[in-house]
């Protein structure tokens, strides 16, 4: 095919790439932290409390709004809210 397409092919795999690392290590300071936790979606979505966290993505909801950062930010956030 052409370079664009070639180059989109390219990003989608980079991409994959980056949100499977994103999980594992989102995964593994979640799990060192001892904190109980909910796993939907086949592990795309993490629950504490009422906030869904998405390891993948960096990006956690509560409320209706959307927060950004990895699993060491939401666990200070919940901290900061009391919320473990």
């Amino acid at each position: 095919m052409g370079d664009m397409g070639d180059t989109f092919r390219q990003m989608k795999k980079d991409n994959q790439a980056r949100r499977e690392n994103q999980m594992a290590y989102n995964m593994e300071v979640l799990n060192k932290s001892d904190i109980d936790y909910d796993v939907h979606n086949k592990g795309i979505q993490i629950n504490i409390k009422k906030v869904a966290f998405y390891p993948s993505t960096n990006k956690w909801v509560f409320g209706g709004k959307t927060y950004h950062g990895n699993a060491h930010s939401f666990l200070d956030w919940l901290k900061k809210k009391g919320m473990i």
